[in-house]
């Protein structure tokens, strides 16, 4: 078999990622599960360890910190929105189905919440190029900001094992919710209501 440099080059970096996540799933306990499929919400109590808050992917911890390309040529950091405004972060697959039609549903939502709640979403599939995604993003018309995950840091980083995943995040950068799956408009504006009390 004839594979370049550049083939093998990704294939290893891809393998690398892999056993990493496979690492990092094995390592959630049943609490880590559990704050993963959809509870939370406003009534998420912060968790404090010697006086501050930890860092995770559970509500009540402060969300992990990124910086990531937009489609529009920005470098966009998730701390920059601390003390501005809360957070959707919506992570999403060009090849996953229902992951298309919640960016429909977040666009429909987006004229109502775009002046109180930043919507970030992350392309997490480290194969498509930035490019590719700005191209997507277009023909969808997406109005929200569209970042691209070119390194598969999401993927280590909030430990992606299903897309899509969206994290509520408020205007202290902690966590009030997670939901697992696809979720339609009604289910959308309730979360981002909550999130916004």
């Amino acid at each position: 078999m004839n594979m370049s440099f550049h083939s093998v080059a990704r294939r290893r970096t891809i393998l690398v990622a892999v056993v990493a996540l496979v690492a990092l799933v094995a390592a959630l306990t049943a609490a880590d599960l559990k704050g993963l499929i959809g509870v939370g919400g406003p009534e998420a109590h912060a968790e404090e360890v010697a006086g501050a808050l930890k860092i995770g992917l559970r509500p009540g911890y402060y969300a992990p910190d990124f910086s990531l390309p937009s489609v529009s040529g920005e470098q966009v950091r998730l701390s920059q929105f601390k003390g501005e405004k809360p957070v959707l972060l919506n992570l999403w697959s060009v090849t996953c189905g229902p992951c298309r039609q919640e960016l429909s549903e977040i666009k429909a939502i987006y004229p109502e919440y775009k002046d109180k709640v930043e919507i970030l979403s992350v392309q997490v599939d480290s194969r498509f190029r930035l490019a590719q995604v700005a191209q997507l993003a277009a023909d969808l018309g997406l109005p929200h900001t569209v970042l691209a995950d070119e390194s598969s840091l999401m993927l280590l980083l909030y430990q992606v094992t299903a897309v899509p995943a969206n994290y509520f995040i408020d205007d202290r950068g902690i966590i009030r919710n997670v939901v697992i799956g696809s979720m339609s408009k009604a289910r959308l504006k309730a979360e981002m209501d909550l999130l916004l009390q």
